[in-house]
């Protein structure tokens, strides 16, 4: 399977609200318990965008992989980091 083949799946089963929701979702996983109490922060998502990494844009496209080819990350590296790249260019919410 070619990494365009990857993609047209994902993007048959995945909308961009799809992946935006799961990106709320994944997002939470990243917030500090305590983050009002940093005081300069309106929304959850202003303090995870000054404090991570892309890590729940990054966990989201994994889980988008996944679901196409379960273990591509182990079996073609490769592959892997070019529909993973892709990914994240295809959805907003993850770039």
């Amino acid at each position: 399977m070619s990494a365009q083949e990857i993609i047209d799946k994902i993007k048959e089963t995945n909308s961009e609200m799809d992946v935006c929701m799961s990106f709320d979702n994944e997002m939470l996983n990243w917030i500090d318990g305590d983050w009002k109490d940093d005081g300069e922060y309106d929304s959850e998502f202003d303090w995870y965008i000054d404090h991570n990494n892309g890590e729940a844009q990054d966990e989201v496209a994994k889980g988008l992989i996944e679901e196409i080819v379960p273990k591509l990350e182990s079996e073609d590296t490769d592959l892997y980091c070019e529909v993973f790249d892709l990914v994240k260019e295809e959805y907003t919410a993850l770039n």
